[in-house]
């Protein structure tokens, strides 16, 4: 799916700074013209006059956007949320897997080459005869096959872990959102933290209404998906 990301609105307290600063820039200018009894300050002013007009219009209108914003965001309620305990071993295995496919990649391209490389130069040399040449040769064969045999373990751990589902929200707006774990750690998303739960019996401990804002579950790459009929959870299912 698609995710389309709303710009943050900018922060409006820097306009009161530079109104300030427009409105002592004024009262230094009036001060310097009546100290000389000049009669053009009203002319010489009158910039600074509509800077200040078009400053203060602007810190005025630009607050009500927010509440246009906050109307448009749709809430979502929690209804899975997969316990942290429960990513241990998942963790484990592709920990595991990643390491055994690091070792075989070395092995065949790096160690391999380089035993056999050497073995060989020392033949070159009369430093050994052939049947020595022979014992120190490595098969490269059997690094191929070291390799074939951790890739294959590497992707079924990697496949299993992106289907693992982290949390399901029920949207206000009729959608789902589905969050995964997050590589390489397989940890949950962030927005989760501020959830309360027995991580055992899966049950909350009083926030099963608790809402979260689309534009939150945006910001964590949570995928989001339409549906038809109501949605519940049961155990695991």
């Amino acid at each position: 799916p698609i995710i389309h990301h709303s710009p943050k609105p900018p922060s409006n307290w820097f306009y009161p700074l530079q109104l300030l600063a427009a409105m002592n820039s004024f009262q230094l200018l009036l001060s310097y013209s009546f100290r000389h009894r000049t009669s053009s300050y009203a002319t010489v002013a009158s910039p600074y006059i509509q800077l200040c007009r078009s400053l203060s219009s602007t810190a005025m209108a630009t607050p009500s956007k927010q509440p246009q914003k906050d109307k448009d965001d749709p809430t979502y309620t929690l209804l899975y949320h997969r316990s942290p305990s429960r990513s241990t071993p998942p963790r484990a295995m592709l920990g595991i897997s990643s390491f055994n496919l690091s070792y075989w990649t070395w092995y065949v391209a790096d160690f391999t080459p380089s035993v056999n490389a050497a073995a060989q130069a020392k033949a070159a040399l009369g430093q050994i005869d052939a049947e020595t040449l022979n014992i120190l040769l490595i098969d490269p064969k059997m690094g191929y096959v070291g390799l074939g045999v951790s890739l294959a373990i590497w992707g079924g751990a990697f496949m299993y872990v992106k289907q693992l589902i982290s949390a399901i929200w029920k949207g206000s707006d009729g959608r789902i959102a589905i969050s995964g774990l997050r590589l390489p750690l397989l940890t949950e998303p962030k927005v989760l933290k501020r959830t309360v739960y027995d991580p055992n019996s899966n049950q909350f401990d009083g926030v099963e209404n608790i809402q979260f804002k689309q534009s939150e579950l945006e910001s964590e790459n949570v995928a989001f998906y339409s549906h038809h009929g109501d949605l519940s959870i049961s155990g695991e299912k």
